[in-house]
């Protein structure tokens, strides 16, 4: 991978997210530009995007680390295709979960080479106070032992159906830790995260058709248990409380984290 100052310009603008915008880069390659306030990101997602790739997870190859606008961000392999989200419809949230399943249990086969550890992400974490970080690190003692190549964001948004299978995007938050605590944080994505008072009724209820099908097809297919992906709630229940303090669940994200 390069790390170059690029004079060349960005294409068409092909999407945005809360910490980057994605521009077309030539014909096969996007390049993911990163805000200014998540500039810190660049480097952390290109190294671990690089090591999952490196590893044989069909993830997105990297390429450069380029500059434009003033800003930073990443060379991607461009890939194309509907995200397995477009798929969940009126009826589809069962199937849709089934497939995430499949998909995550087949990440997890991984040793997770050239990763860090989740605990070593706790301990350097500049956004805990000494309390916090106490309290989180003995959240991951509890956890099950194991260390496998763990995505940290996984949902249907960051699955993309290819002609030739699945590509999973967004490796920032990838580390080497047990599959539960993985299992664990996307239950939290699923159930919890973005809710609010004003999120409707049919919403809720396919997140927690989707939520128990992508459990149950998750443990049916692994040898990870019920028990473990339970023991990991807390610590992930706790990380979403800090990413939304005021989640339209807090209350129930609070009792998980008191459950630990």
């Amino acid at each position: 991978m390069d790390d170059t100052n690029s004079a060349r310009s960005k294409g068409e603008r092909l999407g945005a997210g809360a910490s980057a915008e994605l521009f077309a880069w030539g014909t096969d390659r996007v390049l993911k530009l990163f805000r200014r306030e998540f500039q810190h990101v660049v480097d952390l997602e290109a190294e671990r995007s690089l090591a999952v790739h490196r590893l044989g997870i069909p993830a997105p190859k990297v390429f450069e680390i380029a500059e434009v606008d003033g800003r930073r961000g990443i060379v991607f392999e461009r890939v194309d295709g509907p995200t397995l989200m477009s798929f969940v419809g009126p009826h589809g949230a069962g199937r849709v979960a089934a497939a995430l399943a499949e998909v995550h249990a087949a990440i997890h086969r991984f040793d997770a080479k050239g990763l860090p550890t989740l605990r070593s992400l706790v301990e350097s974490a500049l956004d805990l106070d000494a309390q916090s970080r106490r309290a989180s690190l003995a959240r991951i003692d509890r956890m099950p032992r194991g260390k496998v190549v763990c995505h940290g964001d996984l949902h249907p948004g960051n699955v993309v159906i290819t002609p030739d299978g699945p590509m999973i995007l967004d490796w920032v938050n990838a580390t080497a830790a047990p599959a539960a605590a993985d299992v664990a944080r996307t239950l939290m994505l699923i159930g919890y995260q973005g809710l609010s008072d004003r999120t409707p009724a049919p919403i809720r209820d396919a997140r927690r058709e989707m939520l128990d099908a992508y459990l149950s097809a998750y443990l049916e297919s692994t040898r990870v248990t019920r028990d473990e992906v339970a023991r990991c709630e807390p610590a992930m229940a706790a990380a979403l409380l800090r990413a939304e303090p005021d989640n339209g669940e807090r209350e129930a994200l609070r009792r998980i984290v008191e459950s630990g």
